[in-house]
């Protein structure tokens, strides 16, 4: 092909934007918050998890830092669940009724759950770390001797935050290029 032919084939195919009915926007948004519903569960399984752990390290376990570390840890837990629920709770897409409402909702639904995940080292990762480095300090001061276990516990505690992190940040580039492709769409949509 020649040159003119590319340009000309490339210039029809972005023309060609393929619209998205009202019940494939529906079951998109449908599968995107049951998604998130199923993932949200699972984080406030984990928070629960942390709180009933380090609530009961705070009680029988003899150090102070461990304590102060394993309280802080239960706090850094609420903290999150907190978090989760105000900035990332999926919600239910509204009842049959105008195509642009619920477009509008999925839209918004997705921008919500990107920005939750753009922030997530300082809104869920970050304010557990404290909490674990506190508590591993003070299993550090009691009895054996050997601490190598609890250096390499903190390193894979600060690796698992990290990786985490760039995960959440890396979904939250995927929501974007959706959300990128939601705005196309409606740019590109007939009027009703």
């Amino acid at each position: 092909m020649r040159e003119e032919e590319l340009k000309t084939y490339w210039q029809q195919r972005e023309m060609e934007q393929p619209q998205m009915s009202a019940e494939q926007v529906r079951i998109k948004a449908t599968q995107f918050q049951r998604a998130m519903r199923r993932r949200d569960l699972i984080e406030y399984a984990a928070c629960a998890i942390v709180v009933l752990a380090f609530g009961a390290y705070a009680w029988i376990l003899p150090n102070i830092l461990v304590k102060i570390g394993s309280f802080t840890m239960v706090l850094a837990a609420l903290f999150v669940t907190y978090q989760l629920r105000k900035h990332g709770a999926s919600r239910f897409a509204p009842s049959e009724g105008a195509v642009a409402s619920l477009f509008e909702f999925h839209r918004n639904e997705l921008v919500r759950r990107r920005d939750l995940l753009r922030h997530s080292w300082r809104l869920l990762v970050g304010p557990l770390m404290p909490g674990m480095l506190l508590y591993l300090g003070g299993m550090a001061q009691q009895p054996p001797e050997g601490k190598l276990h609890l250096v390499i516990l903190g390193g894979i505690m600060i690796l698992m935050g990290v990786a985490i992190s760039l995960h959440n940040r890396w979904s939250a580039r995927r929501l974007q290029r959706d959300i990128d492709g939601l705005d196309t769409l409606a740019s590109n949509a007939p009027p009703y």
